[in-house]
């Protein structure tokens, strides 16, 4: 039970502000104030530094596909909105990440050299020399690398406006008519590298951000049929490059031997399996040293 007042506490005399019961109270008060704000001041920084968990959804199941892991600074890449190669987010780099983080821990770091400096990389982190450029990328990996890139942006919830041009972007690349064609994916994956490269480097360099970019998701169809004629012209040169310098290369295989046997003098192919129509070097040395006609032993 509470105790009663047996006084009028206004009747009471009042507390003489300069006594040294007062200058007592007036500095307890202090005090407590003082470690009420120290209290809190603490709260603040544990829960600063106390690691962020996100929430989870009591009756949310386990999904039936597990996302795969990316590198932490890949990771802050996306959250920057930077450029990053796309082969980051292929099968075979997922699973160059997921052997790292398990045989390595996440804060151990590795000295590399980048742009002629040395810096502190993840160890966890794929090599550099075994990142493939946009523009020599598979077919497979570019459908396997563009929807895991795209579900890694849209969970950031940043940039709507961009990411959803990039989206539409990456599906007008894989469902042009041009695919269907011999050259199709060769030509969509340069064009698909340049443009996209080219796109974050207006939107993010520092001269660029008064300027409006282009929409990304509208195809230029110019640029698609130069990149066309450039690639029918790399892969002329290609095969000009892979042509063995030999009279009788494009002959069948019956052909091939009876000349081989006609015009050289040492032992004949006789075997359809020793004949093909790409020569290697060595065999080409041979069939050049026994091609001129053996000179007689004897003399007249």
């Amino acid at each position: 039970m509470a105790d009663r007042i047996l006084a009028n506490p206004h009747q009471e005399p009042a507390v003489d502000p300069q006594s040294a019961e007062f200058r007592d109270l007036i500095r307890e008060q202090a005090r407590l104030d003082e470690e009420e704000r120290r209290k809190e001041d603490e709260r603040r920084e544990f829960e600063r530094k106390k690691p962020k968990v996100a929430k989870f959804a009591q009756d949310a199941t386990i999904p039936t596909q597990l996302q795969s892991p990316i590198p932490h600074h890949i990771y802050e890449k996306i959250l920057k909105f930077d450029y990053i190669p796309l082969y980051f987010f292929t099968a075979e780099a997922t699973n160059d990440t997921f052997d790292s983080y398990s045989n390595s821990f996440e804060d151990t770091y590795q000295i590399c050299k980048a742009d002629g400096a040395l810096t502190l990389r993840p160890a966890n982190a794929p090599s550099t020399k075994k990142v493939i450029p946009d523009e020599h990328l598979s077919w497979l990996q570019f459908t396997q690398a563009y929807p895991r890139y795209m579900t890694h942006l849209a969970k950031t919830g940043q940039h709507r406006e961009h990411v959803d041009a990039l989206g539409k972007f990456f599906l007008a690349v894989a469902h042009h008519p041009i695919l269907v064609t011999d050259q199709g994916p060769e030509i969509l994956i340069l064009y698909q590298a340049r443009v996209r490269k080219n796109w974050f480097d207006s939107i993010k360099a520092p001269a660029h951000l008064e300027e409006l970019s282009y929409n990304i998701a509208i195809l230029n169809e110019d640029l698609l049929t130069s990149i066309e004629r450039e690639a029918g012209r790399k892969i002329r040169e290609r095969n000009d490059r892979e042509v063995r310098i030999f009279p009788c290369q494009t002959l069948p295989e019956y052909e091939l031997i009876l000349f081989l046997t006609k015009t050289c003098h040492a032992s004949p192919l006789t075997h359809p399996a020793h004949a093909t129509r790409s020569f290697r070097l060595p065999l080409l040395t041979t069939i050049r040293s026994c091609s001129r006609p053996p000179v007689s032993s004897s003399r007249s």
